[in-house]
């Protein structure tokens, strides 16, 4: 379109500043000025102002990359053309505080976000959540979906046609809020604009995750899947992954409950279950049976996952370079 000269729309740029954000697993100085040389490009060249959407796919490829303070100067510049911040531009700045481990960062934002008039729903608590553990305050982040799980579970026990539903939503909903206010969260906002919240597979997958890596509580973990499973919610790769990562972690500690027969049971679910074959997945089961099984077996798990991963039409990249990273755990 360029060679063309012709007119190139600004969703058209934003695409492509956006695949260099997902193109790569970590952003080096050269992905990230890709994605300045794109949007200098956009604006310099073609003439073509950058809009919220253009700003936030720019503040999470600065997120992403190894200087804290990029994703700032853009918010900064962003404010500067008086460029409004939507609901997305808020959920990155609370992620960001996350990983920043700023949890003042993340309720300031928070708070900021409530004056715009927004609907607080589930994807802005799970941007909290996730910044909550990201900040070091897993246990603020449980409170807030202990009591997610509680209000769903009341709302779906009380048929819409009782004439007591809208007073006990109205009840729960004001202790949703007020868990909220206590985890410093502020309290000047509308409970009507506070969504009846109902977790989705990111609230699960936030904890799957982080029992995973950081605690070792398998049993925790068990109550997790329950939970998701109680709500019928699909089980996807990214939940195996992470239980492959903490038979990784944790399966070498003496009378740990990370075991190879349970490594067994998720592996076969993986192998059967129809699940999509990724790249992180297949090296963590690897090292899980590297470390809990030895070479024979994992070796033999390989050729199995590469079949399905082959039958399901996998990248031939990516499953090189497992091949390449399954002969280094070999030599190990």
């Amino acid at each position: 379109m360029k060679i063309g000269r012709v007119s190139i729309p600004r969703s058209h740029w934003n695409i492509a500043i956006s695949l260099v954000a997902k193109s790569y697993r970590r952003l080096t100085d050269h992905d990230l000025q890709s994605g300045l040389f794109l949007w200098r490009e956009m604006e310099k060249i073609a003439g073509v102002p950058a809009d919220a959407t253009t700003f936030n796919i720019l503040f999470h490829l600065a997120a992403n990359s190894d200087m804290p303070h990029l994703p700032l100067m853009i918010l900064k510049e962003m404010k500067r053309r008086n460029v409004p911040m939507d609901r997305f531009s808020y959920v990155n700045l609370i992620m960001y505080y996350g990983k920043q481990g700023n949890g003042k960062g993340i309720r300031s934002t928070y708070r900021e976000f409530l004056g715009t008039g927004e609907v607080v729903d589930i994807v802005v608590l799970n941007a909290i959540m996730t910044a909550l553990i990201g900040a070091g305050e897993p246990q603020a982040a449980h409170d807030i979906l202990t009591h997610i799980t509680n209000l769903s579970c009341k709302q779906n026990a009380t048929p819409l046609k009782d004439k007591r539903y809208k007073s006990r939503l109205h009840k729960d909903m004001k202790e949703l809020k007020w868990v909220l206010d206590q985890k410093g969260f502020g309290s000047t906002f509308n409970l009507h604009r506070l969504a009846p919240p109902i977790p989705d597979l990111v609230s699960f997958a936030i904890f799957i995750d982080y029992h995973a890596s950081e605690t070792a509580d398998f049993g925790r973990i068990l109550s997790l899947l329950h939970d998701l499973s109680e709500y019928g919610i699909n089980s996807e790769t990214s939940i195996l992954q992470s239980l492959f990562k903490g038979f990784t972690l944790h399966g070498r500690l003496r009378y740990t409950p990370w075991t190879l027969q349970r490594l067994n049971a998720v592996f076969e679910a993986f192998i059967n279950g129809g699940y999509p074959m990724t790249r992180d997945a297949v090296l963590w089961c690897l090292r899980a049976y590297f470390i809990l099984a030895g070479n024979r077996k994992a070796n033999a798990v390989w050729e199995l996952l590469k079949a399905e991963w082959l039958q399901q039409g996998g990248c031939n990249a990516d499953i090189l370079e497992v091949e390449n990273r399954v002969s280094k755990m070999r030599s190990r």
